[in-house]
């Protein structure tokens, strides 16, 4: 993680259109998580 507590979000192909994240919690710990839209095609 950066030493100024940056939060990262990252679009790779693989995932869009979504994208995941990462942002630094106290005490060494990290938030990290992915986001995508979904929908069932009728």
């Amino acid at each position: 993680m950066h030493p100024q507590q940056f939060i990262e979000l990252h679009f790779i192909d693989e995932l869009l259109p979504g994208y995941f994240w990462i942002f630094p919690l106290p005490n060494g710990e990290a938030n990290v998580g992915a986001g995508m839209l979904t929908f069932d095609k009728q």
